[in-house]
């Protein structure tokens, strides 16, 4: 009798713990080590004759090619980070993860671009070329096709 006391209590703990660990989400699980505080950070840089200065980052991966991070992350980064535009710059030739994320160039775009909407982020669409000859390697930004700097074999 005691070790059944002792193996439901163990049990009831070890389910009590898991479930304090995750939250679901419409089947998704979330674990609080990957939530990120809701917090924006407010850089403040005054307008230039006239002119409102906005903060950006137009070279950001997501899994899409060489980055670590799905899209909607790197947008809740962008937001945290007081950013007011960004452009998601996936590789053309370069898809490390592609066993695992289907190659598609616009993809990571059309993910958040109405979640960058709904937070007053202005999503530019974008990519990253790389050739062999000069320049070589630049951000292509303010595209309407990624698919379209697919060099042909």
């Amino acid at each position: 009798m005691a070790k059944k006391k002792i193996l439901f209590f163990g049990l009831l703990f070890c389910s009590v713990t898991l479930f304090a660990q995750r939250t679901d989400v419409e089947g998704m699980i979330y674990f609080d080590e990957q939530r990120r505080p809701n917090f924006r950070e407010n850089i403040v840089i005054p307008d230039v004759n006239g002119y409102q200065v906005l903060k950006c980052d137009f070279h950001t991966h997501t899994v899409f090619s060489d980055g670590l991070v799905w899209p909607t992350i790197r947008l809740q980064e962008v937001w945290s980070e007081g950013l007011d535009a960004f452009a998601l710059t996936e590789h053309i030739e370069y898809h490390p993860f592609k066993n695992d994320v289907k190659v598609d160039h616009n993809r990571s775009h059309e993910i958040i671009v109405k979640d960058a909407q709904k937070n007053n982020i202005i999503l530019v669409k974008g990519t990253e070329v790389t050739r062999n000859t000069p320049p070589g390697h630049f951000n292509a930004i303010f595209i309407q096709d990624a698919s379209e700097f697919i060099e042909s074999q």
